[in-house]
């Protein structure tokens, strides 16, 4: 059974008595929030290994194409720095294909910039081209979720219409 509140829909879990009726279990809540309207979606992986070989044979010519200057510094001492760039190459990739154009002659791999959130949580700034693209497809908001290994790395972009999401 569903309950409409000002918090959106709440769902009363029922429950069985020993005699079979069931009845509303007032004390067992959660929050339903309608599902969010998804109008793009793009997965990337990249070898991390790639990644170092291209900073090792191009270094700041490589940086400086395919990063913001903030990606190019974020963990830039770190003996894990090809895998922090790794995902946010796949997370430009995963960009590209969630809204099915390349780079080039459509968007420059530096309009789409994974940022950290006060929280610590990645998320999504697409700028120029790429932004005026994502407004012409209805994207309102945008949904990262990164993961990666010392071999591995892995974005998922998801494109949301819904004015409400948090972005």
């Amino acid at each position: 059974m569903m309950e409409r509140t000002s918090e959106g829909m709440t769902n009363l879990l029922s429950v069985r008595s020993p005699s079979g009726l069931e009845a509303p279990n007032r004390g067992a809540r959660f929050t339903y929030d309608p599902p969010m309207a998804i109008v793009a979606h793009g997965v990337d992986i990249v070898r991390v290994d790639r990644i170092a070989r291209m900073l090792e044979e191009h270094g700041e010519r490589f940086l400086a194409r395919c990063f913001t200057e903030q990606e190019a510094a974020y963990n830039a001492a770190s003996r894990r720095r090809a895998e922090h760039l790794a995902v946010r190459f796949a997370a430009k990739e995963a960009t590209f294909k969630a809204l099915g154009v390349g780079w080039g002659a459509d968007a420059s791999w530096t309009e789409a910039q994974v940022v950290k959130r006060p929280s610590g949580e990645p998320a999504l700034v697409v700028s120029g081209r790429l932004a005026d693209l994502a407004r012409r497809r209805g994207v309102l908001a945008w949904h990262l979720s990164l993961s990666h290994t010392d071999g591995l790395a892995m974005a998922s972009v998801v494109g949301d219409s819904d004015i409400f999401s948090r972005s």
